[in-house]
């Protein structure tokens, strides 16, 4: 008898070789089992196609036996609603593209309603009869119950690894998941059974629940919205977009694992609640639980979002959000870390990034790090409330939307590629070394020591790149200088009279120092830019052919714009040049190019002349080309180049009338031959650079020898056909007067230098 049972049993669940199509023509109200309320005649049994294409509430109570139907679709813009007993079990085993177990087309809607009242609910729409029967939801699918009691009606498209459906839901569709109602079963194993498409929207409105695992695309829509006090939970480890609005969770939100979104939108966790926020990483475990979000992340002024709670451990590695897009925090961000935890708030993006804090941004345990290969520029002012790390990329700041560290707060990096552009402020009373610069120029400033300090002391500091001399009155100068910079200065300025304070500027490649030791710091007094006492310089790592370090000042409670200055003449130490290469090559037989790059971009009111000779005496222009606000990179064809040597000299007049001159370069339109047009410095301490034309590539044969003759110094350098720029240094010579000589190609060149 059991046998027999059982045979029946399977027998009513397979399908039948006699399979119908069943259309609903039951009109708006109707029961699933009258035999009349279908088209043909006869209540749809297992193996059936069953349609609805009109707006009907039925009422269904299967018992405990489930029904297997090949399909069931809604279309026609449909709107219906299955009103399920404790139990009714759709089991649905079509796996045809051309006639999907499940269809919801667009405009129809399809209600799943099931009745909970004492626990036992086992309604169910089930896509795992056979492996990978398909779903298209175009449409809406609403999985709802009356009845509060546990195991309402569900979605299921997993039971395993041979038992799975894959239910897809097109740009448009919605799956919802209603109060009372039961999660959605899936998988992402063997494939993902769960396919949210572009467009498609996943609603949790229940009281807790989740979202499922599955395939989410960028710009699907994962959406929590309810007034319940619990949050849903994430099943998967990568979704679409995420909406959040629910006002009324007193319940932390927390992720189990490493999540990645698209766009996150907090709309509302209800902040003001104890427990109402949407948290990274909770509990004692190890690991770090990381939100990566690859859009853009938006925190309503009723949202929380903690990296971190206090029941993570002291030494446990906290959570981190990693950012790709903008960021607009008009909530709370923060860490709730006990000291001694680490929580990350990452900038990654691989373009420019947007940061707007109207909110809270807290948590002695929160980092900023930036690790982007492009920038973060702040639309609001920002107060880190910890540390920050410049791995990679810069930050943009202005005077409005300024960046602040805090007493304590230190940073870690920085460099040419990581740095912040713009003013930033340092609170307190510790030595710090501000991470400032512009455009690939790192030019820290520091400040350390002193008296008179407080924990409520403001620094704020800026490097400018510009000349100082226009800013203050030209070069009026303590008589010890010869002359300052002239590319850059440093702004940096205190908010409390009477602090003392030893200031190190940071002499880069780009501050063009050539002897460090007669590099000084100066400041603006007022009237002259002074001599400042100094305590021992710091040599950096050298950059040929300049030099760096710290140069730092004695005790001074007087702040304001710094810059570099030196008792030297400008040939040995030249802090104001502002041309950083000039040079000739020969680009046909009948005409050269002229090049040349400056420190830093010029007014556009500046003007470069090119002047030419043929006897290195006698200098006329042939042309001149405007100066650029955008452009430190300038060429001009010379397309009447003669035979011999032409010599060449750049004219640069600022904005304000003053006249410089580049060093003379030379081409040599010849077969053969070579000429040096330069030698500096000159005297030479250590190292020195020629300047050496010659008519074709090859290789230049150089030696140095003292006044009888004798040689002292040999070497070969490669050339190539035009202007050639050859660094050499004068170790363990001895004072005096030597003379270079070059020779090659049949030609020879002697030229005189000193070395001190």
């Amino acid at each position: 008898m059991k046998r027999f049972l059982v045979l029946l049993l399977l027998l009513f669940n397979l399908p039948t070789v006699n399979a119908a199509i069943k259309t609903w023509t039951g009109g708006a109200t109707g029961n699933w089992n009258t035999p009349g309320s279908w088209t043909p005649s006869g209540v749809p049994i297992a193996g059936d196609d069953v349609i609805f294409n009109t707006l009907s509430i039925v009422t269904i109570d299967l018992g405990l036996s489930p029904i297997s139907l090949n399909s069931l679709h809604f279309i026609n813009n449909s709107l219906v609603t299955f009103e399920c007993g404790e139990t009714s079990n759709f089991r649905l085993f079509s796996t045809s593209v051309a006639n999907p177990a499940l269809l919801i087309e667009t405009g129809s809607t399809f209600t799943f309603d099931a009745t909970n009242t004492i626990g036992i609910n086992n309604s169910t729409l089930d896509l795992t009869v056979a492996t990978g029967c398909i779903g298209t939801i175009s449409g809406t699918l609403n999985i709802s119950c009356t009845g509060a009691a546990s195991n309402g009606p569900k979605l299921d498209t997993y039971n395993s690894a041979t038992n799975y459906g894959i239910v897809t839901v097109t740009n448009g569709g919605a799956i919802r998941i209603l109060p009372d109602a039961d999660n959605t079963e899936s998988s992402i194993t063997p494939v993902s059974t769960i396919v949210m498409l572009a467009g498609s929207v996943y609603e949790n409105l229940k009281n807790g629940g989740s979202f499922p695992a599955g395939t989410w695309s960028t710009n699907s829509l994962a959406r929590a919205i309810n007034t319940g006090t619990n949050p849903p939970s994430f099943n998967g480890s990568s979704y679409g977009n995420l909406e959040w609005n629910m006002p009324g969770q007193t319940v932390a939100s927390f992720l189990n694992d490493n999540v990645t979104f698209n766009n996150v939108n907090l709309i509302s966790t209800n902040k003001n609640a104890s427990n109402g926020e949407f948290r990274i990483k909770t509990g004692t475990s190890l690991g770090i639980n990381t939100m990566t979000i690859n859009g853009n992340l938006d925190v309503g002024v009723d949202a929380r979002l903690v990296t971190a709670s206090s029941s993570v451990p002291v030494g446990v590695n906290g959570g981190y959000i990693a950012v790709r897009g903008n960021i607009n925090n008009q909530g709370t961000i923060t860490s709730d870390g006990v000291t001694g935890t680490f929580s990350d708030f990452q900038i990654i993006g691989p373009t420019a990034q947007t940061f707007s804090n109207t909110g809270t941004f807290s948590g002695s345990t929160l980092s900023l790090t930036m690790s982007t290969p492009s920038s973060l520029t702040l639309l609001t002012p920002l107060i880190l409330p910890s540390n920050a790390d410049f791995i990679d990329g810069k930050i943009f700041t202005t005077v409005t939307n300024i960046l602040t560290m805090i007493d304590g707060a230190t940073y870690f990096g920085g460099s040419s590629t990581s740095f912040v552009e713009g003013p930033m402020k340092k609170i307190g009373d510790d030595p710090f070394d501000f991470p400032i610069g512009l455009g690939n120029m790192y030019a820290p400033i520091g400040i350390s020591g002193g008296t008179g300090s407080a924990v409520t002391n403001e620094f704020t500091a800026e490097y400018v790149r510009a000349n100082p001399r226009t800013v203050h009155n030209g070069n009026s100068k303590d008589p010890f200088f010869d002359h300052i910079s002239y590319v850059e200065y440093w702004k940096l300025n205190s908010n409390t009279i009477g602090v003392t304070k030893n200031v190190k500027i940071f002499v880069h490649p780009y501050s063009f120092a050539l002897v460090f030791n007669t590099t000084y710091p100066t400041a603006w007094n007022g009237s002259i830019w002074a001599y400042l006492d100094r305590i021992p310089a710091m040599a950096g790592p050298p950059s040929p052919p300049y030099q760096t370090g710290t140069v730092t000042t004695s005790l001074i409670s007087s702040f304001g714009d710094f810059t570099l200055a030196t008792p030297d003449i400008f040939a040995v130490n030249p802090l104001p040049i502002k041309l950083i290469s000039f040079n000739a090559i020969k680009s046909n037989p009948n005409a050269a190019l002229l090049k040349w790059e400056l420190a830093a971009c010029c007014s556009d009111a500046a003007k470069f002349e090119v002047e030419k000779s043929i006897d290195n005496r006698t200098f006329v222009a042939f042309d001149k080309i405007p100066g650029s606000l955008i452009n430190r990179f300038y060429t001009l064809q010379d397309n009447r180049l003669g035979k011999g040597i032409t010599y060449y000299r750049l004219k640069m007049i600022d904005e304000d009338g003053t006249i410089t001159y580049s060093k003379i370069v030379a081409l040599i339109n010849d077969e053969a031959g070579l000429l040096i047009t330069s030698l500096w410095p000159n005297p030479v301490q250590n190292n020195a650079t020629v300047s050496i034309s010659v008519a074709k590539a090859g290789k230049i044969n150089f030696t140095i020898a003292d006044l009888s003759g004798k040689i002292v110094k040999q070497w070969y350098a490669s050339t190539t056909e035009g202007t050639n720029n050859i660094p050499f240094n004068t170790d363990g010579l001895a004072s005096g007067v030597y003379h270079l000589i070059a020779s090659g190609d049949n030609s020879k060149i002697v030229f005189q230098f000193v070395k001190q």
